[in-house]
């Protein structure tokens, strides 16, 4: 059974929740009736960072509440009367938070959330790679860039509000048109074919980068056949790029040689001085440095240039070598094809 109030709403759940309840968190309130009508065994949710669902938990006691992480999770700062008001999700929250278990993308994750949630952790990796079988053969002459971009809900849409504080759409995706440029000019040099793997399929997210490239370089715009599509795009490349994607670090766990540009921090404080945008950074909450062999906070063109050139250098078995080691086992998203480990304890 799907249970999505969204999309959804049971008349007599809602009317024996708001008898019960009045109006007080409705969607709260709603959620513990249907499931004191359900009465089901488990239940399941793919959005990890919704609250509501870790409250809920003490409420059932006798069903098991599986949560599945679906992304990369972020926290946002605000300078505030001159000290930082954390703006972090679940994590700003006073409420205790629980759960049976959580399938995490990796021993970051894990480390974090374990501080806010009574919860049993699993280093699942990515659910949807998983699902999809490594393909090791490649082109070598594709270097694919993950878009981030999604179009706008209507014309000046703001694109983050946070404690008033407002982010305009076009600001927010300053750093995908300054690394496109970039990337367009060293694909010209190296002789590469650039690719680009959208987020969206949408008309309006290849008009953004035909506008950015039109008079640059000719790409490749690979429309997606479904939800698993990018994860074959990126096995056929032989270079992944992008700004501060997901879909970066399960190239990592797919042993795709890869070159993170997180500068939205950097582009971003120059004009947001009241932010910090903190959870850009690579790796974060961890801290490798502003700059590492295949990854650069800052957005100098310099680094650009240093970190690309590497991984276009470096060869695929010391790449695999390189991110195998020690120190980035917190951040590789372990690939467990099939999905093993969830299935496995979906037996118990």
């Amino acid at each position: 059974m799907i249970f999505d109030p969204s999309n959804e709403i049971l008349l007599p759940i809602l009317l024996k929740s708001i008898f019960s309840n009045f109006f007080k968190n409705i969607t709260y309130n709603y959620s513990k009736t249907f499931i004191k009508q359900a009465n089901p065994e488990l239940i399941l949710t793919f959005i990890d960072n919704d609250l509501n669902f870790y409250l809920l938990k003490k409420h059932f006691k006798k069903i098991n509440f599986f949560a599945v992480q679906n992304g990369i999770r972020a926290a946002v700062k605000i300078k505030k009367n001159k000290k930082n008001v954390p703006f972090e999700g679940m994590f700003e929250f006073k409420k205790k938070l629980e759960c049976d278990n959580i399938f995490c993308l990796n021993y970051n994750t894990i480390n974090r959330y374990s501080k806010f949630i009574n919860s049993h952790f699993f280093n699942l990796g990515s659910f949807k790679s998983n699902f999809v079988k490594i393909r090791k053969k490649s082109n070598k002459k594709i270097l694919s860039f993950i878009s981030q971009y999604s179009p706008p809900k209507r014309k000046d849409e703001i694109f983050m509000n946070l404690y008033g504080s407002r982010v305009k759409r076009e600001d927010f995706f300053l750093a995908e048109k300054k690394v496109i440029k970039f990337l367009s000019n060293f694909c010209l040099k190296k002789k590469l074919i650039l690719q680009i793997i959208p987020r969206t399929n949408s008309q309006n997210e290849y008009e953004f980068y035909e506008d950015i490239l039109k008079t640059k370089i000719n790409f490749l715009y690979k429309f997606k056949k479904n939800s698993l599509s990018a994860y074959e795009l990126i096995d056929k490349s032989t270079i992944i790029a992008g700004v501060d994607s997901t879909l970066l670090y399960e190239s990592l766990s797919r042993k795709k040689k890869v070159i993170f540009f997180p500068i939205r921090k950097a582009i971003k404080n120059k004009k947001y001085k009241e932010f910090d945008f903190q959870e850009f950074n690579f790796s974060w909450p961890l801290n490798f440095g502003n700059v590492g062999s295949f990854w650069t906070n800052d957005d100098s063109e310099l680094y650009f240039e240093k970190i690309s050139n590497f991984v276009y250098k470096i060869s695929s078995k010391s790449w695999i070598k390189m991110i195998n080691g020690k120190k980035y086992k917190k951040i590789i998203i372990p690939y467990d094809y099939g999905n093993k480990v969830f299935f496995n304890k979906l037996k118990y």
